[in-house]
């Protein structure tokens, strides 16, 4: 194992205690809005690596996975947080996954130089939480490209088919950025200005937007299962179609809020919250 790649694996460890950056300012234009790349980051205690008989792929399964995957975001938003293995992989599709499969490094920390470092492209990703094992099915490439192409002088032909203390680094992936915030699931963005932001059909599961300015945002279809938006802006928002369950609208701020055809799939806190129609709903506290 490389200095290199040790150091990388201390900054994915330091990665679990940060969260998101928030927005310094209180910008009163529209934020500005484009595309990042992600990195992923996971880590096993062990796994193995063995031919599917009669295809160039590989069944790659890692035991004692840590409960979180620690994403991070590439510059200019420099950002970073954590998603729960099963939310990781039901997101699979999300992140765009399905129709291109992304590339990942797999490195171990102990082991021969000749054998700890591999580039793959991986599908498939099931996760036994019982047996706390993560699967996918994976296809070895002969060169890293994007953000793992630093890695090609350190590439391995193979890994021995069992191993120890493995980290999984997944490129390719983007996500929408709003101001400095990126909108994906589990994010993190106390106090965010998003106001106009377009969050159409966007999937902010378990996203943590207290305080926000969503005034005039465009949330229409858009997942906020258990996304937590307590004194939050959302005057004139539209959250035609979005799913609300579970949701946190305490003290929010819903005054001309466009929310038909919204499903509320389980129970939604709105206590002291101002309804579309301007009236306080205190039936919750």
């Amino acid at each position: 194992m490389s200095k290199r790649w040790a150091v990388v694996i201390g900054v994915a460890a330091a990665g679990v205690l940060v969260l998101a950056t928030q927005l310094t300012t209180a910008a009163q234009e529209r934020p500005r809005e484009r595309e990042i790349n992600l990195l992923f980051a996971q880590t096993a205690n062990r796994g193995t690596m063995k031919p599917i008989k009669g295809t160039p792929r590989f069944s790659l399964k890692l035991f004692g996975v840590n409960p979180q995957v620690v994403w991070f975001s590439d510059r200019p938003a420099r950002q970073s947080g954590q998603i729960p293995v099963r939310g990781f992989t039901r997101s699979w599709a999300g992140f765009g996954f399905v129709e291109d499969p992304p590339n990942a490094a797999l490195t171990l920390l102990r082991a021969h130089d000749r054998h700890d470092t591999v580039v793959v492209e991986l599908s498939r990703p099931k996760f036994n939480k019982k047996k706390n094992r993560l699967r996918y099915t994976a296809r070895i490439l002969d060169e890293a490209t994007g953000g793992l192409s630093h890695l090609n002088s350190d590439l391995d032909p193979r890994l021995r088919r069992r191993f120890r203390l493995a980290s999984l680094f997944i490129d390719d992936a983007t996500a929408h950025v709003v101001g400095s915030c990126v909108i994906q699931a589990r994010t993190r963005c106390v106090g965010a200005d998003l106001s106009g932001g377009y969050m159409a059909r966007e999937n902010l599961t378990g996203a943590d937007l207290t305080r926000a300015n969503l005034t005039r945002a465009n949330l229409s279809g858009a997942n906020l299962t258990l996304t937590r938006l307590n004194q939050t802006v959302l005057v004139e928002a539209n959250l035609r179609g979005a799913t609300l369950g579970g949701t946190d609208l305490s003290g929010a701020d819903l005054r001309g809020a466009d929310w038909d055809e919204a499903r509320f799939t389980i129970e939604t806190k709105f206590c002291n919250t101002t309804m579309p129609n301007g009236r306080i709903n205190n039936s919750d506290c």
